[in-house]
């Protein structure tokens, strides 16, 4: 038996770290797909608290006047997109 249309998700070409958080944030970009992307920062309810760009393999973001919780990281660009979540503390 064969089992076909399934494919391995790739890898996170994106590094987000540390994750937990307190006051910064470091996002590193494995993939040139990302290089020029923009970069939204959510909270648990779905609201924007903030939002940036990345225009290299190393971008840091303060999060220090963020409240404790979880946090979803969106990068777009025009070839890729990808999620991760931040757990801020």
């Amino acid at each position: 038996m064969s089992v076909t249309g399934i494919q391995t998700p790739l890898t996170s070409e994106i590094s987000i770290y540390p994750n937990p958080a307190d006051d910064k944030v470091v996002i590193t970009v494995l993939n040139e797909d990302f290089n020029e992307a923009q970069i939204q920062l959510t909270d648990a309810k779905g609201m924007i608290v903030a939002e940036g760009s990345i225009t290299g393999t190393l971008t840091t973001i303060d999060i220090s006047n963020l409240r404790p919780g979880v946090y979803f990281v969106s990068i777009k660009s025009d070839l890729r997109n990808e999620i991760s979540k931040l757990i801020i503390r």
